[in-house]
C-alpha cells in the first residue's frame, strides 16, 4: 500500500469500526474536516482498498461503509499500521523496547548496545534504561530477564517463563487499546503471516468457542498462541518437565481443541510441536476457558464449592446456598483459576484499576496490612506444589476446609497463631 496521510489512515480505521452505514458528516466531525474532504479521501482510497478485496460502498442519502471479509480488512489495517508508522513513533522509548524484544525473542538475532545505539541514535545509557524498564516488568512474576553480555543482548530464563513474561509485558503495554488497534500493533512485534494464521483460527474457525470470551481474554489468548508459534518457528520448544499431565488435561477437554489448532498451524506455518509444547497449549486454552464444551463443569470441585459457599453464608450471615448462579459460576471459574496459579499464567482483570479507584480506602488499608502481605508463594512452596501435583494439593485444601473452616466449632480454635495453626 502506498503512503497515506494520517487523516486517511484514521478514516479507514473509523470505517472499519462501523457496522452500519454512516453519513459523511459523521466522519467529517470525527476528523475535523469538511464532508467534501471526506468524499475526496473516499475516492482516493477506493483503489487502495480494492487491492485487499475490500470495498468502500457509497449509498446515496444513506452513508458510507467498508465491506469485505473480516480477515481482509484486518490484513489491510495491519499493513497500514506497519507501512505508515511515523518517524516520531519509531523513535519513542516504547517502540524501541518492543524492537529490542522482537530482535532477541522473535528474530533470534544477535544485537549489541552499539548496533541498537546506531539504529535509534540514542546513547548506551538510554538503552540500559530501556532494558531496566523491560526487566522491571518481566521480572516481577518470574526469573526472566534481559542481560547485556559479551556476545550482545540476550534473554535468560526457562522457555515457559520467557513466553509467559513477555506475553504479560505486551498485554500490559496495550491494556487500554481497542481490540482492532491492539491487533494492528502486534504487527510491529510479530510476523504478519503468523498473526494472520493464528487470528484466522481464533476469530473464525473457532469462533463458537472464543466468541464468549471477554475482549481482554481474547487479547491474551491471541498473544499467547502467536508467541508460541513464533518461537516454534525458531525451534524454541518448552522445557521437559518431570511430570506430563495429559491424563488431567484430557478430561479438561482442551486436548481436542489444542490438537486441531496444532494440526492447522503445523500445515500453515511448518512448525512442529513436542509433547511439552502440546501440554503448554492445552494449559493455556484451559486457563483462557476455551474447551470443547465451553460451559463444561468440573464435578470433582462440587463439594469444595459448596463448602466455600456455606462458609461465605456463615460469614455474611446470609443464605447463599440456594443461589444456583453463584454455584455454577464458581464451579466454572475455579478450575481455570487453580491451573493459572499452578502454572504462573497471569490474566489480569482489566477492570482492576477502575475497581481500585472506586474503593481507594479499602485497597489502601489492604496494602498496609502486615498480616495480608505475609501470604505469598515462596520458591519452596512452588517446588512443593510441583512435586506433589494438583491432586495432592487439592486433597490438602479439601481437608483444610472440612476441618478448619466448615465446622461450627473448630478444635483448638484461638489456641494457635493463624500462620502456624
Amino acid at each position: 500500500m502506498i503512503d497515506l496521510i494520517r487523516r486517511q489512515i484514521e478514516l479507514l480505521k473509523l470505517l472499519s469500526k462501523q457496522r452500519e452505514y454512516k453519513p459523511a458528516s459523521f466522519f467529517s466531525k470525527s476528523l475535523d474536516v469538511s464532508t467534501k474532504t471526506i468524499y475526496t479521501d473516499i475516492t482516493y482510497l477506493q483503489s487502495e482498498v480494492e487491492k485487499y478485496k475490500v470495498d468502500l460502498v457509497r449509498a446515496p442519502r444513506i452513508g458510507i461503509r467498508l465491506e469485505g471479509e473480516k480477515e481482509n480488512i484486518q490484513h489491510m489495517l495491519r499493513d497500514l499500521q506497519k507501512d505508515n508508522l511515523s518517524e516520531d513513533e519509531k523513535y519513542t522509548p516504547e517502540y524501541r523496547r518492543l524492537w529490542i524484544l522482537k530482535k532477541v525473542l522473535i528474530d533470534c538475532e544477535t544485537i549489541t548496545l552499539e548496533s541498537v545505539s546506531k539504529e535509534f541514535l540514542v546513547s548506551k545509557t538510554s538503552l540500559y534504561q530501556d532494558i531496566a524498564v523491560i526487566n522491571k516488568s518481566i521480572e516481577s512474576q518470574s526469573d526472566v530477564k534481559l542481560e547485556v553480555g559479551e556476545c550482545g543482548i540476550c534473554i535468560l530464563g526457562e522457555e515457559i517463563e520467557i513466553q509467559n513474561a513477555v506475553n504479560n509485558y505486551l498485554l500490559s503495554e496495550s491494556k487500554e487499546e481497542m481490540f482492532s488497534d491492539f491487533t494492528h500493533k502486534l504487527g510491529n512485534f510479530f510476523e504478519l503471516d503468523v498473526i494472520k494464521a493464528v487470528s484466522d483460527l481464533i476469530l473464525n474457525d473457532f469462533e463458537e468457542l472464543t466468541e464468549v470470551l471477554s475482549e481482554y481474554y481474547l487479547k491474551s489468548l491471541l498473544v499467547t498462541l502467536i508467541m508460541q508459534s513464533s518461537r516454534l518457528l525458531k525451534k524454541k520448544h518448552m522445557n521437559e518437565e518431570t511430570e506430563i499431565s495429559y491424563n488431567n488435561i484430557r478430561y479438561m477437554e482442551t486436548y481436542i481443541v489444542a490438537n486441531s489448532i496444532a494440526e492447522q498451524l503445523k500445515y500453515q506455518l511448518h512448525i512442529t510441536y513436542s509433547n511439552n509444547d502440546m501440554e503448554y497449549l492445552c494449559r493455556q486454552l484451559y486457563a483462557h476457558r476455551v474447551t470443547h464444551h465451553v460451559k463444561h463443569m468440573r464435578t470433582d470441585y462440587e463439594e469444595t464449592v459448596r463448602d466455600v459457599i456455606k462458609r461465605m453464608s456463615e460469614i455474611q450471615k446470609l443464605d447463599l446456598t440456594r443461589d444456583k448462579k453463584l454455584y455454577e459460576s464458581l464451579l466454572y471459574h475455579l478450575p481455570p483459576m487453580i491451573l493459572r496459579l499452578q502454572n504462573n499464567i497471569q490474566i489480569v482483570n482489566p477492570m482492576l484499576d477502575n475497581i481500585k479507584q472506586e474503593y481507594p480506602e479499602l485497597f489502601a488499608r489492604l496494602s498496609r496490612s502486615k498480616f495480608r502481605s505475609r501470604f505469598h508463594l515462596t520458591e519452596k512452596d512452588k517446588a512443593y506444589a510441583r512435586e506433589k501435583g494438583p491432586d495432592t494439593i487439592r486433597s490438602h485444601a479439601k481437608d483444610f476446609i472440612e476441618k478448619r473452616l466448615a465446622p461450627a466449632e473448630i478444635p483448638n480454635d484461638g489456641k494457635q497463631t493463624p500462620m502456624k495453626g
